[in-house]
This record gives C-alpha cells, sequence and structure tokens, in this order.
C-alpha cells in the first residue's frame, strides 16, 4: 500500500491540478473525472482514497506488474476512452527490474514511453500529474 506521506503529497498536487479551471465542455455540477494510470501501485487501492478526498470519479488504471512499455500499449483503452480530466502516472518500479530482463526498460526507452504518454494525454486536454517511485 502507498505510504501515508505519499498519499497526502498526491492529494496536495491533485487538489491543486483538481481545482484549476475545467474544461469549458463541462457542466459546473459534474465531478472531475482522474484516471489513475500504472502498476502494482495504483492497482493495490490509492486512486478509491483519492477519489474519497477530492469528491472526484477516481478510476483504477493500474495493472500489476506493469512497465511503461506496458502501459504505453494500453493507454487507448485504459486511459483516453475515459476522456479524463487528469492523469496520475506513476510507472516506474518494474521498468528498473535489472533482474526480469524481459521487464527492464533501459533510461532513454522510459523517459520516451512517458513523454509519449504525457502527449497522449495532453492531447485530449488532459493534465497530468507523474509520480516518483516510491
Amino acid at each position: 500500500m502507498i505510504s501515508k506521506q505519499c498519499l497526502i503529497l498526491l492529494s496536495i498536487c491533485m487538489v491543486y491540478v483538481v481545482s484549476g479551471p475545467a474544461k469549458q465542455s463541462q457542466a459546473d455540477d459534474q465531478s472531475q473525472k482522474v484516471v489513475c494510470f500504472g502498476d502494482s501501485i495504483t492497482k493495490r487501492g490509492y486512486p478509491d482514497l483519492l477519489g474519497k478526498l477530492l469528491h472526484v470519479e477516481a478510476i483504477n488504471a493500474g495493472v500489476a506488474g506493469n512497465t511503461s512499455r506496458e502501459g504505453l500499449r494500453r493507454i487507448e483503452k485504459d486511459v483516453l476512452a475515459h476522456h479524463p480530466d487528469v492523469v496520475v502516472i506513476f510507472f516506474g518500479t518494474n521498468d528498473m527490474r535489472v533482474d526480469a530482463p524481459k521487464k527492464y526498460v533501459e533510461l532513454d526507452e522510459y523517459k520516451s514511453n512517458l513523454e509519449k504518454i504525457i502527449d497522449s494525454c495532453e492531447s485530449q486536454n488532459a493534465k497530468v500529474v507523474l509520480c516518483t517511485l516510491p
């Protein structure tokens, strides 16, 4: 489970991002939609807590064991199809697994994958919050 300190910091970041101006096409009474996109750290449940704390619709798009490479493959279905206002991106733990050659993602590819994920989200006018490794 994600630590309390990480959750507090993430919440502060999300309050800042979510409290900004909503997209013009969004009704005033409609909750902001946040997609939490990542690996097992995401899957284990911080999106539920985030949704409750910030009163937003938080979608858990975490898949245990995923790397940024695998996330990039599923971004359309798991993130962009939801048309989120905010996307929280939390990849990297599995990317750096040098003990698992099929999982390991070189730093240049990791950076490129994150850039593509960010660009895809921003192309739909979603704000992006990047999380660092635990």
